[in-house]
């Protein structure tokens, strides 16, 4: 009778398939922590960028509305550091800090009445206030107010594109509003101003009200940064062609444009990763005519 056997795997067989098979998962765990590394760097780098690209649009868009509807006893920048913080802020002048404002549509004569409803020029300007909102009327290009007072909304209209206010003098006030007249969102303190500063790599923008808004983000671990803004430079562009780190209060009136430097970094693992972003803004109302 024939026997038959069944024969195996020698052990340095399984060694040598078992060897083959360590470098294979070795290779392929190596290419996954290479591309989730990847990603991750990709995801830091992008968040930095945006981080960036928000602050670069603040400011830029605020600086260009510097000036707004500010009689020319006011410069449009106020206060002209190098390296604005929180001790050392860099301040801009301008009417309306929240930037919600909106113009006239029609001539109206308000007299012996606390209350007046003006049309604006279209709907969706309407839809820029609320009730209780504390609003100025103010003429360009003079820039001055018809009746100097902080008045209030009592009520909105969409659909016939008109605003209600009080806190006129019936008795007193007496004033002609015109077409084209401004209306806008402010305060006691007029013209307001809008603070920037960099504070412990985050950028911050406070208004003259006192409210305080956190521009960009940071992201820690324990005490090392993770991702946040690492410098913001202003360089100031002169009448006469010179670029100035600071300038005086006496050559405010002087500066025609704003050069920003904004730094950034992000830490990806045990690798740094900068990033910058640079724009040079003009002043369009320096001698505080309209948008």
């Amino acid at each position: 009778m024939r026997r038959l056997f069944n024969r195996g795997f020698t052990l340095v067989e399984l060694l040598v398939s078992m060897a083959a098979m360590g470098v294979i998962i070795s290779t392929i765990y190596g290419l996954y922590l290479s591309t989730q590394k990847t990603a991750a760097s990709q995801e830091e780098v992008v968040e930095l960028q945006q981080n960036l690209r928000i602050a670069m649009d603040q400011v830029a868009r605020d600086i260009r509305l510097a000036g707004f509807l500010v009689s020319m006893n006011n410069t449009p920048i106020q206060s002209a550091p190098n390296n604005p913080d929180i001790t050392d802020t860099f301040v801009i002048n301008m009417a309306c800090p929240s930037g919600r404002s909106a113009y006239l549509d029609q001539d109206l004569h308000v007299e012996n009445s606390s209350e007046a409803t003006f049309r604006l020029a279209r709907a969706e300007m309407v839809d820029l206030f609320d009730a209780e909102d504390l609003v100025r009327i103010v003429r360009p290009p003079s820039q001055s107010q018809p009746i100097a007072k902080l008045l209030h909304v009592t009520g909105t209209n969409r659909t016939a594109r008109t605003v209600t206010v009080d806190g006129f003098d019936q008795l007193v006030d007496s004033a002609q509003y015109k077409a084209g007249d401004a209306l806008f969102i402010s305060s006691s303190t007029f013209p307001g101003s809008v603070f920037f500063y960099l504070h412990e790599n985050e950028i911050f923008k406070k208004l003259s009200d006192g409210n305080t808004q956190r521009v960009t983000a940071k992201r820690m671990r324990g005490s090392a940064l993770l991702n946040g803004i690492t410098e913001f430079a202003l360089e100031y562009l002169m009448d006469d062609g010179s670029a100035r780190d600071t300038v005086t209060a006496a050559e405010l009136g002087e500066v025609r444009a704003v050069r920003i430097l904004l730094k950034g970094r992000a830490q990806v693992h045990d690798r740094a990763i900068l990033r910058s972003l640079s724009s040079v803004v003009s002043l369009r109302n320096r001698q505080g005519g309209e948008i």
